[in-house]
């Protein structure tokens, strides 16, 4: 006689099953994802995103080369180099902190970045502003940190809009408008550049971008049928209602 050991019903199992069957309802097709409020508002801010932050990453070196006249050698450490550094940092700092405000506000993982681009955008101007070097570099750190803290928040702010079985499809089509638009710029950036446009009205072009990412990512709010919360006990409520003024 063969003997198979039981299921045991843990906490993960059980919140597990209440994410499928939260939701479970409507159909789940790559059309269905274009009548979410929650993800078109992502979409378009992914899109100025890309569309502000990668020309100023590609162009920052010859900013400082062309612009300051900054020694080639120092160009790079001073821009792309502090840029994705003050990111690294700035993804560290939001995923810690939208974790834990997301303890009690669903809506922490679109509020952290939106918070980050608001703050940002100011920064992003007055690169384009100022001629002093140490000015500029905080500026760079400031705008570094805003993209840290969207590259820390994008999956999960996607997760609390979109359905569960579209939420890979709806992470690459994020990716895919966020590389395109930006590589679109990166380029018209750089045609600017030929006609005498310098790359510091860009980046003040950038910084409209960026305030109008972060007004989209105050407007997203999760599913209805999204936060159903799991206690170790097994029992379930649904949080939602509990931010319907937020």
């Amino acid at each position: 006689m063969i003997i198979f050991p039981s299921r045991v019903e843990t906490a993960d199992s059980v919140a597990a099953r209440e994410d499928i069957d939260a939701h479970a309802p409507g159909g789940a097709t790559l059309a269905s994802l274009f009548f979410v409020p929650g993800f078109l508002l992502l979409l378009a801010m992914n899109v100025l995103d890309g569309a502000a932050y990668w020309p100023v990453r590609n162009w920052l070196a010859e900013f400082f080369r062309a612009e300051l006249g900054v020694d080639p050698a120092w160009a790079g450490v001073y821009g792309p180099m502090t840029f994705n550094g003050a990111a690294f940092l700035g993804m560290l700092i939001a995923s810690g902190v939208s974790d834990w405000w997301a303890g009690w506000n669903v809506r922490a993982r679109a509020l952290v970045p939106a918070i980050g681009f608001i703050i940002a955008s100011p920064c992003l101007f007055a690169m384009g502003a100022v001629e002093y070097v140490p000015v500029i570099l905080g500026c760079i750190v400031v705008a570094g940190m805003s993209q840290g803290f969207l590259d820390a928040n994008l999956m999960p702010a996607a997760c609390t809009v979109v359905d569960f079985r579209l939420r890979a499809t709806a992470y690459g089509l994020l990716n895919f408008a966020g590389t395109t638009a930006g590589g679109i710029m990166t380029y018209i950036g750089g045609r600017l550049k030929e006609q005498d446009v310098p790359f510091s009205a860009t980046f003040q072009a950038a910084s409209g971008m960026i305030l109008v990412a972060g007004l989209l990512l105050l407007f997203v709010k999760p599913d209805g049928g999204a936060w159903k919360l799991v206690q170790p006990s097994g029992v379930t409520f649904d949080k939602t209602a509990d931010q319907e003024g937020l």
